[in-house]
């Protein structure tokens, strides 16, 4: 599993978990999330540590699913539905006043979300029948022709791209894929929201060995 925590100082930390044995195998700090980053933290991780990933389990993030195609180009690639889910109520709400939104709120629900056979058929049908609604255009302020529902389509544009890793988890049963990235989650809950706060009048140099030793006891405790 890969994601990406805010440190102080405007650093992000990246982490690279092995969710069956439940340790970090390996972390950096960067400026951003960016793909040379990644990339450079995947090398070390192939060519230093020997590690043959043949899975990961990761967020929406281009960069990072980018920088995997890059290094483990034969990898199983499987996205969080949990992140898609969020993502997705982030553009539509909890509570979207369309037909289509509600609609689209109902089957990103589990069980159909879990469902490898039953979702991309309830996504294209729900595509199917919204297709009008969501190709309606309106002119901008600047005098631009636009689409009305921006928010709609970010949200289905979201799903697209996300479907052909969805299910790796449902089609490779034998290979105790996860289907989210909870667990390295719950790994960094109590480090990014109580530990990180108590610590971040620490200088940079002193950051980083705090989350070093952080890691270090959190993976032999």
């Amino acid at each position: 599993m890969i994601d990406w925590y805010h440190l102080p100082w405007g650093k992000i930390l990246l982490v690279y978990y092995e969710y069956i044995i439940k340790k970090v195998l390996w972390f950096s700090v960067t400026s951003s999330e960016n793909k040379d980053a990644i990339v450079h933290d995947l090398r070390i991780l192939r060519d230093s540590f020997w590690y043959k990933i043949t899975v990961f389990v990761i967020d929406g993030s281009p960069s990072i699913l980018s920088a995997i195609k890059s290094v483990y180009p034969n990898s199983i690639i499987q996205r969080c539905l949990v992140h898609i889910q969020r993502q997705v109520i982030n553009y539509i709400s909890n509570h979207p006043k369309s037909e289509a939104g509600v609609s689209l709120l109902h089957i990103l629900n589990y069980p159909p979300l879990s469902n490898p056979l039953l979702f991309p058929k309830l996504f294209e049908k729900w595509k199917e029948k919204h297709l009008p609604y969501l190709t309606e255009r309106s002119i901008s302020r600047k005098g631009w022709w636009i689409f009305t529902h921006t928010s709609l389509r970010k949200a289905m544009k979201h799903i697209d791209n996300a479907l052909p890793y969805m299910f790796q988890g449902y089609r490779y049963t034998d290979s105790n894929i996860e289907r989210s990235t909870n667990k390295l989650e719950w790994y960094f809950w109590v480090f990014t929201n109580e530990w990180i706060n108590e610590h971040k009048w620490l200088s940079e140099h002193r950051l980083y060995s705090f989350v070093a030793l952080w890691i270090y006891f959190r993976n032999n405790k």
